[in-house]
């Protein structure tokens, strides 16, 4: 029914604060970077920012895939990066979550 999900887009109100956060925090490469639009590949799918405001509270929740969470999160952690403790919701999977500037939950998901 579905096809494979090709873009996540996250409306922000500040785009230079949240195109430095994944650009240079989370380490995301962006293609295109503007006012209004900034698109990181990812893989899978295509992290997008658009400009001109949220529209809601939390307006997504992702995940990335990581090889190892623990190193990962402690990366991270050096970057100022606040993150959950790891937690085995099922088995073989382990995750963390962290938020973005404007408060976006983002996942780091290791599955074994």
């Amino acid at each position: 029914m579905l096809g494979d999900l090709s873009e996540v887009i996250v409306h922000v109100d500040d785009m230079k604060r949240m195109t430095a956060f994944y650009r240079d925090v989370l380490g995301l490469r962006p293609d295109v970077v503007s006012e209004w639009w900034t698109t990181f590949p990812t893989g899978r799918a295509m992290l997008a920012l658009h400009g001109g405001g949220r529209i809601g509270t939390h307006n997504v929740r992702f995940n990335f895939d990581v090889a190892d969470v623990d190193a990962v999160r402690t990366e991270l952690a050096t970057r100022g990066v606040e993150l959950s403790e790891i937690r085995e919701p099922i088995e073989g999977v382990r995750v963390c979550d962290g938020t973005d500037p404007e408060g976006n939950v983002f996942t780091l998901e290791e599955r074994r």
